[in-house]
């Protein structure tokens, strides 16, 4: 016998199904329960059509398994407490968000059978100051009311984020007054849209700056990035290692990664499939286009819209113009070091994360400079952002200060200066005049 049921029915049931193949042991049941999914093998398109519906109702079935085993694990004698009262609530709450749930996507879906539930409809209007931060909150909400308004000074942005029917907009109606940014969510993460996943490779610099698409894909879309590192995502390896290898980049860069808002995680690939491959630019670019129109044909977004760097500030740097230079970078030409260091004001350092790197360039210049070292990523970030202006040649340093949108000069050669010069005005080549140059007056 076979029966009708609506999409969302389905599409409950099979998430049932996955969770009781996670948390039952008996082999002869878990048998059982995978010839049931295999029998709802017809959903799998519309189980990824529906990923975040799909994603929330797993997330509620889950809590709604969680809470009664607790129930059936209360004797009767113990049930008449205010706590067992909380759990039966809690229940109760769960299976209503599950309804809607389903309700939702039964509408998208323009199912002709939808469950019906006898209250009258709910709807909240929610203050909105940083739309980003209160995603989940609002996420969540839309699952707790029927309808959801909101007031905000964003408006276009929520019009771009938040598109099923239970939004409304540009609608006078009457409901619950709530305030998403001092709202207190549990377990914010399952209320996340689910993230964009990204393949990422070296260099450093070049994997910096390909973080600005993983931004704004999160401004267009509220999706957060899980990126994923590694050292072979094209054809051609040769360009795309990273200088200290990918196990010791991710370690030093993971810290402050995870602290970025746009950031769901960062973790060392081993064989996912992703949706962008942020090196794939390096198969579709001219030496004559800057990175604004590299990024934007290839990933269809505006690089460097918005910084993508957020990072605390010290404010013992906040006079200092740092020199930052490699060897690999360095000018083949005659260049006044001397000169451009005269005009940078009194406090001038050099910025290393490598001893080396000032020990060249002592070597090459013969000027002594006070260093300031600093070892980890996290820092080198901080240190940048705290200072008055960084000059050096291309290096994860400058890209840096790019996704900082820091004032910086690039000190350029060769094919390096006809690509930075399309992206940042902000650089010097050896044929700078010095004594007449407008980025140092500006100083």
């Amino acid at each position: 016998m076979r029966i009708e049921v609506s999409l969302a029915d389905a599409l409950d049931r099979l998430t049932i199904l996955e969770i009781k193949l996670k948390r039952i042991s008996n082999p002869e049941k878990l048998a059982e329960i995978q010839k049931e999914i295999e029998s709802l093998h017809e959903l799998i398109p519309l189980k990824t059509r529906y990923a975040f519906h799909y994603g929330l109702l797993m997330v509620t079935n889950e809590r709604v398994w969680e809470y009664m085993d607790v129930v059936n694990a209360t004797p009767t004698e113990s049930r008449h407490t205010v706590e067992f009262a909380q759990i039966a609530d809690k229940v109760y709450d769960y299976n209503d968000q599950r309804f809607r749930i389903k309700r939702l996507i039964n509408t998208l879906e323009n199912s002709t059978l939808k469950e019906q539930k006898s209250y009258e409809l709910q709807t909240a209007i929610v203050t909105v100051k940083d739309v980003y931060h209160c995603i989940p909150v609002i996420n969540y909400l839309s699952l707790r009311y029927d309808t959801v308004t909101f007031h905000s000074e964003s408006m276009d942005i929520l019009k771009s984020l938040f598109t099923t029917p239970n939004f409304v907009y540009d609608q006078k109606v009457v409901g619950v007054s709530i305030d998403a940014d001092t709202f207190q969510l549990e377990r914010r993460s399952d209320y996340e849209f689910p993230p964009i996943t990204y393949l990422a490779s070296g260099q450093l610099g070049d994997f910096i700056h390909s973080l600005s698409v993983v931004n704004e894909k999160y401004k267009e879309t509220g999706r957060k990035g899980l990126v994923y590192m590694t050292e072979y995502p094209g054809p051609d390896n040769s360009w795309t290692f990273f200088h200290r290898g990918v196990k010791e980049t991710y370690n030093d860069v993971y810290p402050f990664l995870k602290q970025q808002s746009y950031i769901h995680d960062v973790l060392i690939h081993s064989g996912e499939s992703c949706e962008y491959n942020l090196a794939q630019w390096r198969m579709n670019f001219s030496v004559y286009e800057g990175w604004n129109s590299i990024y934007g044909r290839n990933y269809g977004i505006e690089w460097s819209k918005s910084a993508w760097f957020i990072s605390d500030f010290d404010e013992k740097y906040s006079n200092t113009v740092f020199i930052t230079t490699t060897p690999r970078r360095w000018w083949i030409e005659p260049f006044d070091m001397h000169k451009l260091i005269s005009k940078l004001g009194p406090d001038v350092r050099f910025l290393a994360s490598e001893m080396s790197n000032y020990e060249h360039f002592h070597e090459k210049t013969g000027i002594d400079l006070p260093v300031v070292f600093v070892e980890s990523f996290t820092d080198v970030v901080r240190v940048i952002a705290s200072c008055k202006i960084l000059v050096g040649t291309l290096s994860a340093h400058i890209s840096i200060a790019d996704a900082l949108h820091k004032k910086r000069i690039a000190m350029q050669r060769g094919v390096d200066h006809e690509m930075a010069s399309r992206t940042n005005p902000s650089f010097l080549t050896p044929y700078c005049d010095l004594d007449n140059s407008s980025l140092l007056e500006q100083i």
